[in-house]
């Protein structure tokens, strides 16, 4: 076996549903959905994007793209270093 089909096996092997241990036993989701490994890197790639957008938008003056890149950070990329005082430019 190859080293690219022993990776795509082991990957698809990952992805495969898992049945439980035992009949009677449900799967538990994570105790916070907000702490998957994966979720957690991709918040970590778009923080700098959107915190750039944010500034962009301010100095362009784009009201509806500020407010995007706002809720972006805030809301869905949960920023901990956003602030809405320090990032405003207009209030």
């Amino acid at each position: 076996m190859t080293r690219k089909s022993n990776i795509s096996q082991i990957t698809l092997s990952l992805l495969e549903p898992q049945a439980p241990e035992s009949p009677g036993t449900k799967v538990q989701a994570p105790a916070d959905p907000d702490s998957g490994w994966s979720l957690v890197r991709w918040r970590e790639i778009n923080i700098p994007a959107w915190r750039r957008i944010l500034q962009e938008s301010i100095t362009e003056g784009d009201r509806r793209r500020e407010n995007y890149a706002r809720w972006m950070l805030r809301e869905v990329l949960k920023d901990s270093e956003y602030k809405e005082e320090e990032a405003c430019g207009h209030k």
